[in-house]
């Protein structure tokens, strides 16, 4: 169970570095300089209206996807820890990496809009990552071992 909560808590850490090297990037290149799209012409309602609906979408869907998934593996008797350590590995990752990609998108798009609204989503997407955070604790609970 170690290893894979080791390689979550990289997963994990690894989106947030991405966040702030993604931030000072964007700082550095674009902080200044108009916005590359206008917000309020109909490429950046757009973009801002795809990027909302993508947020509002697909954390609640990660988060309830992970949470079948893993009360079904919870549920099988014929499995080992180990085993289900190992399928929870990729369950866990793709609710990280769900999450993750949706804090990054809100970040580029805070830059290429200039937008305080994509900040904010982008820290809509930063707070439920934070709930993600792996931990042994957790990952037994929810897998009954």
């Amino acid at each position: 169970m170690r290893k894979v909560i080791n390689k979550l808590t990289l997963i994990y850490y690894g989106f947030y570095v991405l966040a702030i090297g993604l931030a000072a990037i964007g700082y550095a290149c674009l902080s200044g300089k108009p916005p590359l799209v206008d917000e309020h012409g109909s490429a950046g309602i757009a973009l801002s209206s795809a990027y909302i609906v993508l947020l509002v979408a697909s954390i609640p869907l990660a988060l309830k996807l992970f949470s079948m998934k893993v009360k079904k593996l919870a549920t099988r008797e014929d499995l080992d820890e180990e085993t289900k350590a190992a399928r929870y590995l990729p369950l866990a990752a793709w609710r990280l990496v769900a999450i993750g990609a949706d804090l990054l998108i809100g970040i580029a798009l805070f830059y290429v809009l200039g937008s305080r609204s994509m900040i904010y989503c982008a820290a809509i997407a930063a707070v439920a990552l934070v709930f993600c955070k792996p931990s042994e604790v957790k990952a037994s609970s929810e897998l009954n071992v």
